[in-house]
């Protein structure tokens, strides 16, 4: 299967896999921010050095379309966006909350929900049936809401930073690895989750606010 090239730059810390045959080839990231916008096609070029593969040989590109930083996200759904063009091939957009969720522990009962913050007291959340369904689409939520319906619907919330539990006490703290990535990748390319590439824009959830400067 593949080979399927994998972009996250929706954080600080960027992420991009060469995925070939139902494994990770090829890995590389930046530490910085700044780096997102000129790495990315040299990080692309050097892994298919690596893996001595060619353009023409990937069938699909994934990235991780939201929730995370603006700018982030325009950056890597463009890259992809471009690759997906030229080449002719599939489109899969990725939700870092469905990532959440797959580094959870396993349950037989009541729900589970991903949470990753917004702004402060204000999360991005996903509530999820112990088989994986969606309970309750992704939405905005306020730190008390999240804990009263915890309390009300036997929900587990879960999320990757430990600092979160300052709200949310009895929080499970999870890490998205690598194979959690490779599993949610494999799973949409095998049922063909194909994004469509015109309308595809990335997943913030939130309203964008510009500051405008006065000119005198």
């Amino acid at each position: 299967m593949g080979p399927i090239f994998y972009i996250d730059t929706s954080e600080a810390k960027s992420c991009y896999l060469l995925i070939q045959d139902g494994q990770i080839q090829s890995r590389r990231s930046d530490a910085s921010q700044q780096d997102h916008s000129g790495n990315i096609h040299t990080h692309l070029e050097s892994m298919l050095q690596e893996t001595n593969l060619a353009w023409g040989d990937i069938k699909a590109v994934a990235v991780l379309n939201g929730p995370g930083s603006y700018t982030g996200l325009r950056i890597s759904l463009a890259s992809a966006k471009g690759i997906c063009f030229a080449h002719d091939i599939p489109l899969i957009l990725m939700n870092k909350l469905d990532l959440i969720f797959g580094a959870a522990p396993s349950q037989s009962t009541g729900f589970i929900m991903a949470i990753q913050r917004a702004r402060e007291q204000e999360f991005f959340t996903a509530v999820y049936n112990s088989d994986g369904s969606l309970h309750a689409e992704p939405q905005l939520m306020l730190a008390p809401n999240i804990l009263s319906f915890a309390e009300q619907q036997d929900c587990t919330v879960v999320a990757e930073d430990a600092q979160y539990q300052l709200e949310f006490p009895q929080l499970q703290v999870v890490s998205v690895q690598d194979g959690h990535i490779l599993d949610l990748i494999l799973e949409n390319f095998q049922e063909k989750k194909w994004a469509e590439l015109i309308h595809s824009e990335p997943f913030y959830m939130k309203n964008v606010f510009i500051n405008k400067i006065n000119k005198l």
